[in-house]
C-alpha cells in the first residue's frame, strides 16, 4: 500500500528528513520550498532534518540545532507562495506528533540511501546477485554500438546502408559514450560480478552458430537477436547507445539500432529457446527514456513508462525478481539544452518531470501488484542536481559545459574528470563512478532498511 504523504485533515502533519550532513541540511531544507508535489503550506509544521555526524552550531538564526538533530520550521522561512512543496528525493516519514512514531508511514526515496547522504551505507555488507542484466541506451551501452556499427562498414552498401561508426573512436573510450567505462560497468566490478557486452555473444543465425554481431533476413542487416543460450549462463549488458524504450531506436539509423523493449525480447527468446527461466537471484537493470524526448517532435511520457513497465512485467514473468530502475537526471539543464532555446530546454526539463513522476507511480504500483518483486529505485534525477548544487563535493569543477565542445575548447590541460558532462549529453567516466557508488549505496542500504510495520 502506498502511504498517505500528506493527509488534508491532518494539520499536524510533519516530514522528517534522515541522513543529510550538517553543512547541506539548510540548503536542501530551503530546497523543500522549491520542488516536488505541493502542499498547503499550513499543513507544514516542521520539517526535521536528521543529522548522522556530529552536532554543528546553528548555522543561522532560522535553523535551530537540538543534541543531533537540526529543526528548521517552516514559519520562520520569508514564503512568498501559498504553497510549498517538498522534495521528493529523500527519503521522509510523515509523523502525527500526537502518535509518535509507531504510527509513522514510510516513503523511500532513494536519494538519501547513498554514502554521499549517509556514510552509515559504508559498514552494511554488500548485497548478492549471481548475475547482472542491464538493459538500456548510451548511458549503459559497454561497447555494443561502436562493435555493430564498425563490423558492418565492409559490406554494409551492399545492403543499401551507410551507417557511420558510433561513437567515433579514439574521441570516445573503447566504444562508450564517454571517457571511460559506464556506471553499469563500475558496478557490476563492485558487486563481484562479470558483465558481457551483447555483441560478444550473438551469433550469425542458430543454424550458423558463429560468432557475429549483425545477422541477415528477409528485411535485410540487422543487430543479431541470437545467442544460442549463452545469457542463460552469465550476466550480459544488451544496452544500444540511441535506443528508445521501445522497439526500435532514434535518429536516421533508428530502425537498426534495437530499443528496451527488442532488447528485453533477446533476452526473453534466448532463454525460452535455452528452456530456462530468468534468474531469480540476478540484478536486472532497466535504464532509458531520454532518446524518447530529445529530438522527438511528438514525446509521450505515459508511452515511454508503459514500455519500462512492459520491460519490467516481462522480465518478472520469466522468473527475474530484482530489478534497479533509475530514473532520468533533469535534460533540461544539459549543455545540449544550453544550446536550444529557452523554452526547448523548459520542455525539456518539463519532460523530465513527468517521465519521473509516473515512472515513480507505477513503480509503486508494480511493487503492489507483483508478488515477490524487489524493484529498487534509483534517484539519479536528485543525484544529477546534487553535483550541480555542490560540485566541489564530488571533486568537479564545470558542470555546465562539456568537456568536447568545439565551440568552447577546454584549455590546455584541463581535467576532464573535473567536468560533470564529456559531451553535451553524456557524463565522464568520473560521474559514471559516482553513479555506480550512488547505485551501490542504494543496493546496499534497501538489503538492510528494516521492515515497517
Amino acid at each position: 500500500m502506498i502511504p498517505q504523504v500528506f493527509n488534508p485533515e491532518n494539520s499536524s502533519s510533519s516530514v522528517k528528513l534522515t541522513g543529510l550532513i550538517p553543512e547541506l541540511a539548510p540548503t536542501f531544507a530551503l530546497s523543500l520550498l522549491d520542488r516536488g508535489p505541493k502542499i498547503p503550506s499550513t499543513l507544514l509544521r516542521n520539517i526535521e532534518v536528521g543529522v548522522d555526524i556530529v552536532q554543528q552550531p546553528a548555522i543561522n538564526q532560522q535553523t535551530l540545532v537540538e543534541s543531533d538533530n537540526l529543526t528548521i520550521k517552516s514559519a520562520q522561512f520569508p514564503l512568498k507562495k501559498e504553497e510549498v512543496v517538498v522534495n521528493r528525493s529523500f527519503e521522509a516519514r510523515i509523523l502525527n506528533w500526537q502518535e509518535g512514531w509507531k504510527s509513522s508511514s514510510s516513503v523511500p526515496l532513494p536519494g538519501s540511501t547513498s554514502t554521499l547522504f549517509n556514510p552509515k551505507t559504508n559498514n552494511l555488507p554488500t548485497p548478492t546477485f549471481s548475475k547482472m542484466y542491464v538493459f538500456g541506451d548510451s548511458l549503459s551501452d559497454p561497447g555494443n554500438l561502436f562493435q555493430t556499427t564498425t563490423f558492418v562498414q565492409p559490406f554494409q552498401r551492399l545492403f543499401g546502408l551507410n551507417i557511420p561508426v558510433m561513437p567515433k573512436s579514439p574521441l570516445y573510450f573503447e566504444g562508450r559514450f564517454s571517457n571511460g567505462p559506464v556506471w553499469v560497468e563500475n558496478l557490476a566490478k563492485n558487486l563481484g560480478l562479470s558483465l558481457t557486452p551483447s555483441t560478444e555473444l550473438s551469433v550469425l543465425n542458430p543454424f550458423l552458430p558463429i560468432p557475429f554481431p549483425v545477422t541477415v533476413d528477409f528485411n535485410g542487416l540487422k543487430v543479431s537477436p541470437f545467442f544460442n543460450g549463452a545469457t542463460t549462463t552469465q550476466g550480459v549488458n544488451f544496452a544500444f547507445g540511441s535506443a528508445k524504450t521501445g522497439q526500435n531506436g532514434s535518429g536516421e539509423f533508428g530502425d537498426f539500432i534495437p530499443g528496451v523493449l527488442q532488447q528485453v525480447e533477446w533476452f526473453a527468446n534466448d532463454h525460452k529457446q535455452a528452456q530456462r527461466s530468468a534468474d531469480p537471484n540476478g540484478l536486472y537493470v532497466i535504464w532509458a527514456g531520454a532518446n524518447d524526448y530529445l529530438g522527438d517532435p511528438n514525446p509521450q511520457p505515459a508511452n515511454t513508462v508503459n514500455n519500462l513497465s512492459r520491460s519490467i512485467e516481462s522480465l518478472f514473468n520469466l522468473g527475474a525478481r530484482n530489478f534497479l530502475v533509475p530514473n532520468l537526471p533533469d535534460l533540461g539543464r544539459t549543455p545540449l539544452a544550453g544550446t536550444l532555446p529557452p523554452v526547448a530546454a523548459a520542455s525539456l526539463s518539463n519532460l523530465t518531470d513527468q517521465h519521473n513522476l509516473l515512472l515513480n507511480n507505477t513503480l509503486n504500483a508494480l511493487s503492489g501488484s507483483l508478488n515477490g518483486i524487489n524493484l529498487i529505485p534509483l534517484d539519479v534525477n536528485s543525484l544529477f542536481d546534487r553535483t550541480i548544487l555542490t560540485p566541489q563535493e564530488f571533486g568537479l569543477k564545470n558542470v555546465s559545459q562539456a568537456f568536447l565542445d568545439p565551440l568552447n575548447p577546454p584549455s590546455i590541460g584541463s581535467n576532464p574528470n573535473e567536468y560533470l558532462f564529456w559531451d553535451p549529453i553524456h557524463p565522464t567516466a568520473s560521474v559514471h563512478g559516482i553513479l555506480a557508488n550512488f547505485a551501490l549505496d542504494t543496493l546496499t542500504s534497501h538489503q538492510n532498511q528494516p521492515v515497517m510495520i
